[in-house]
């Protein structure tokens, strides 16, 4: 791992930049062209003043936004505007992103056999553990420069008007939960044996921390708990108007102390043990081991189990905020056309509401379906395949088999989202044709199909970046869609989006011709990827 002539301890800051690095450029250069559209697109769509302040208007009249977006005050510039829009969902992004990758080196390296190689040199865990999170923290300052320098030039547009300074200060205000959630990834790789538990403990306060942000954002009489949250702090930070400093406090305070406690943790257990009790013997249960196809059920279960239950509490909530939510909306013309087209259902509001809503549900059952493909992936990389392939069962059996799977939780995950929504819409009186709804999610299964079939042609020829090529076709879909909810497109451009072929109307009936095509092309490409998978050699990490 290292050279002659270099430390150890400079060694593993080199191979935590090493890890990091390509995620640190991705994610600074995304983060930038999301903060840098919102703000050239406010720009465009209100042109003068007087809109702005109509536009801002609306704005704070609909609270419920406040979920996912920022304070809905003082918004009539396009700097203000990209506050608004960009730091509290992109710096969720962020924080999720570092507590993965952090929890990935560490607790990832030593449940895959590495760390006894990382610290077997002249070091200890734990100087071993804090020199590759400062590699990994040159990562994030890297994806943090390119965030303000893209801020920056946005910025150059007499329309919107934005200092290098208060650039550095909104990406500041993204990244400092990503530090913070690093920070906290140091100290939930101690508490478990593996890294899937250990990620379980740090994403749990995470979200309950941005559920309370959300809370204290909507509802005036709770604005205090915004003082007990990280992402309540960004948004106090408030980089264009009136910026408030000390806002930055906490985070001085907090990353160094989570970060010295979880450094300390690491010298008090032993290589592969935990500091939560685990039981490391248990009962032997024989249920769904008779052959691969239960056996794939067994293992993925439980995870198919907690995507369906945070499915279902998000249709919940969308749901329940409609009645509000759309009222507040139709005081707003503006904000009325971008919820109706998002929705699909012009003539209803409340029904294009639950539409636009179910766009979440949709992005977070794809991210579902990508995981899960990785996680095929991570079976031949790890050499778990090599057990089953001793057996007789064909290559191609086994992966049409993970591929049926996937397909029937996100189907199963679907129907059973729908439902809820429509039995919790329907007791507030919004009236729903349950048939039609249940159509409409049925037809989803097209758009997973495609990009199931892009990530299985990918692992088919290039295992390496098949999960990546799903990312990167929702990734790319979720911006167009994003920038296109702001500026207008190139046809050219929204035709190559996965949600431009998605009918998410809960009153139309879904165009069965696009699910035709995008079913027999995700087939297709299905197919050739799995018989190029039977063609080639096992491919470990």
């Amino acid at each position: 791992m290292s050279h002659a002539n270099t430390s150890p301890t400079k060694a593993l800051v080199l191979f935590g930049i090493k890890q990091t690095l390509k995620g640190g450029l991705i994610l600074g250069f995304l983060v930038g062209l999301l903060v840098s559209v919102q703000g050239l697109g406010y720009a465009a769509s209100y042109p003068d003043q007087k809109s702005r302040d109509q536009f801002a208007a609306s704005l704070a009249s609909a609270p419920g936004l406040g979920i996912l977006y920022g304070e809905a005050k003082n918004m009539a510039t396009p700097a203000s505007y990209t506050v608004y829009r960009a730091v509290a969902v992109v710096g969720l992004i962020a924080a999720v992103w570092g507590l993965m990758t952090s929890t990935r080196l560490l607790r990832g390296q030593e449940e895959d056999g590495h760390w006894e190689t990382i610290t077997s040199g002249n070091t200890t865990p734990r100087k071993a553990s804090l020199a590759i999170l400062a590699g990994y923290s040159v990562s994030i300052f890297i994806a943090f420069l390119i965030t303000t320098v893209m801020t920056a030039a946005m910025g150059l547009s007499p329309d919107v008007s934005l200092t290098l300074g208060t650039s550095a200060l909104i990406a500041l205000a993204i990244f400092l939960p990503a530090l913070l959630f690093t920070a906290v990834g140091l100290l939930v790789s101690q508490l478990s044996f593996s890294r899937r538990r250990a990620l379980l403990y740090g994403l749990v306060p995470l979200l309950a921390l941005f559920t309370i942000r959300s809370i204290a954002n909507t509802v005036s009489d709770l604005y205090f708990l915004k003082q007990l949250t990280p992402f309540g702090w960004t948004d106090m930070i408030s980089p264009v108007i009136d910026p408030q400093l000390q806002w930055i406090l906490p985070f001085a305070i907090f990353i160094p102390v989570i970060a010295f406690i979880g450094a300390y943790l690491v010298g008090k257990r032993d290589l592969g043990e935990a500091l939560l009790p685990e039981r490391t013997t248990v009962k032997s249960h024989f249920f769904l081991l008779k052959n691969p196809f239960q056996l794939t059920i067994r293992q993925n279960a439980s995870s198919y189990l907690f995507w369906a239950i945070g499915i279902v509490l998000m249709s919940i909530i969308i749901a329940t905020v409609t009645n509000v939510a759309s009222d507040a909306v139709a005081d707003s013309p503006a904000l009325t056309k971008s919820v109706t087209q998002l929705g699909g259902s012009p003539e209803d509001l409340k029904i294009a509401f639950i539409g636009a809503g179910m766009i979440f549900v949709v992005i977070a059952l794809l991210i579902m379906a990508a995981v899960s493909l990785a996680s095929v992936r991570k079976d031949e990389a790890k050499n778990y395949l090599d057990n089953l392939l001793v057996q007789p069962i064909h290559r191609s059996s086994w992966l049409i088999m993970r591929l049926i799977i996937i397909a029937v939780a996100f189907v199963g995950s679907m129907l059973l989202s729908t439902f809820v929504t429509w039995l919790v819409a329907h007791g507030q009186g919004i009236s729903i044709d349950l048939g039609t709804f249940l159509l409409v999610s049925l037809a989803l299964v097209g758009p997973v199909v495609f990009t199931l079939g892009i990530g299985t042609l990918l692992y088919g020829l290039w295992p390496r970046l098949a999960a990546v090529g799903m990312y990167i076709v929702l990734g790319w879909s979720f911006l167009v869609d994003l920038i296109g909810s702001v500026i207008t497109l190139n046809d050219f451009v929204v035709n190559t989006s996965l949600f431009h072929y998605m009918s998410l109307s809960p009153a139309t009936l879904p165009d069965w011709m696009t699910f035709s095509w995008l079913t027999g092309l995700g087939l297709l490409m299905m197919a050739i990827g799995i018989i190029a998978f039977t063609k080639r050699d096992i491919t470990a990490e």
